[in-house]
């Protein structure tokens, strides 16, 4: 390895992993790096959510008959909660969403096809539902009725509402997946409130139907295969001490936390081999990794060519991991 000097001893310097591949074993004098920006991928982000959590949502809704859908808006009166936070608690705890659908297809004889949901936020921070019901009749005959939806959910007021036409659901669905909310100047329903982003445990943004009971034991059955490859693959890399001190770390940041770090690293990958030789992430908004001497190059990122020297250096100041 290079004498770094006072570069080896900065306080931005990180414990590499186990695996990583050091810079004296490499062959050539001169190596390419693409950079691209870090992203959380958090469900909750404005930029990575519309790739993530709503691509979901829109995916999972997208084969529904229109003429099928029950829009039921759920809401919470604040004077039966001591806070915004307890009533979030309570409500996901006992799974009322999930009771209240049990409740009307037992009780009131209504065929649920299928259920999913969206969380959003008023701005007294209280939450609210957008649960979208999937039933076996068209038009008026598939109608809960507001009034016996309220029997079932007494934390807040209710509104039930079909879907006027085709190009109605479409435009809802089409607004959604490019703003990650459903209407014009509603973006604050898709923000976190700030008891939220004190949080360090996870609020889900998307809900849907649990239709994994009927094979369960074959989906058991392949999630240990799974978990046994996986086992297998990190005790060979020497990896599990450096993955559990990773996962203590994660669990220290607050979803605020999370989700301000989005864009301040940037992922590091060897040459212009697509995204297979990642390299590592670095302590290193994109911004900064884009004013070394390199070009852009579309599909690929920021290319840079450096010396084993400055690479090392840039190493030791930066480098905070080599898994992604």
């Amino acid at each position: 390895m290079f004498d770094l000097g006072v570069w080896g001893k900065s306080k931005r310097a990180a414990e590499p992993p186990p695996n990583l591949v050091y810079i004296n074993e490499l062959k050539s004098q001169k190596v390419i790096l693409r950079g691209i920006k870090c992203k959380c991928n958090k469900s909750w982000c404005p930029i990575c959510s519309l790739k993530t959590v709503i691509n979901r949502f829109c995916g999972y809704v997208k084969d529904w008959d229109w003429r099928r859908v029950r829009h039921i808006t759920l809401t919470i009166d604040p004077s039966l909660f001591e806070s915004p936070e307890a009533a979030y608690d309570l409500l996901v705890k006992k799974k009322k969403i999930a009771g209240m659908i049990r409740n009307i297809g037992r009780t009131l004889e209504k065929v649920v096809v299928d259920w999913c949901w969206l969380l959003e936020w008023h701005r007294n921070e209280l939450p609210h539902w957008h649960l979208f019901v999937l039933v076996d009749k068209a038009g008026y005959r598939g109608q809960i009725g507001a009034d016996k939806i309220r029997h079932y959910w007494t934390y807040g007021r209710i509104e039930e509402k079909p879907i006027k036409s085709e190009s109605h659901w479409k435009k809802m669905t089409d607004y959604l997946s490019k703003h990650g909310y459903f209407q014009k100047d509603k973006a604050h329903q898709s923000r976190l409130p700030e008891w939220v982003r004190e949080r360090k445990s996870i609020i889900k943004r998307f809900g849907r139907m649990n239709k994994s009971r009927g094979n369960e034991g074959s989906r058991n059955e392949k999630l240990s295969e799974s978990n046994n490859e996986f086992d297998k693959l990190i005790n060979e890399s020497k990896l599990c001490e450096w993955f559990e001190r990773k996962e203590s770390e994660q669990f220290t940041k607050t979803q605020g936390q999370l989700l301000d770090d989005c864009g301040n690293k940037t992922d590091v990958y060897w040459g212009l081999d697509g995204f297979k030789n990642f390299w590592g992430r670095l302590d290193m908004p994109y911004h900064e990794f884009k004013c070394m001497d390199g070009k852009y190059m579309e599909g690929l990122g920021y290319v840079v060519e450096m010396d084993r020297v400055k690479l090392e250096l840039l190493r030791a100041r930066h480098f905070l991991c080599s898994v992604h």
